[in-house]
């Protein structure tokens, strides 16, 4: 997907491969974006030592859940998003559970140098 080979085919390809990349963007974005509130709103290991509240729970739930069926939505057309394949999303979830274990690495570096959290 990132390599840019789309732009070797002709315009419409790249077109393509400009709409399924920012697609694809946008939903990690969100991912990672709900995730890091939950790694960060604690000093303990989140949904381990810390539970969230619920409400928090839910709305990011429901945020990350609906911008991930943006794309396979009418309203898909007017954003300009289409929709990924399966195994993307597989990629993705690797990807967020490595980012959620790097904040969590970096959060006890600094808890261990300042004493305390945010």
């Amino acid at each position: 997907m990132t390599t840019g080979q789309a732009y070797v085919h002709g315009a419409e390809s790249a077109v393509g491969f400009i709409v399924l990349f920012q697609t694809g963007w946008f939903i990690e974005s969100m991912w990672s974006q709900t995730m890091v509130i939950h790694m960060l709103r604690s000093a303990k290991i989140p949904f381990l030592q810390s539970r969230p509240a619920w409400l928090v729970l839910v709305t990011t739930l429901l945020a990350a859940a609906f911008v991930t069926f943006l794309p396979y939505s009418p309203l898909a057309i007017l954003l300009h998003l289409t929709p990924l394949k399966p195994i993307y999303f597989i990629f993705l979830l690797f990807i967020i559970i490595l980012y959620m274990i790097s904040v969590t690495i970096v959060k006890k570096i600094y808890i261990k140098k300042y004493q305390e959290w945010l």
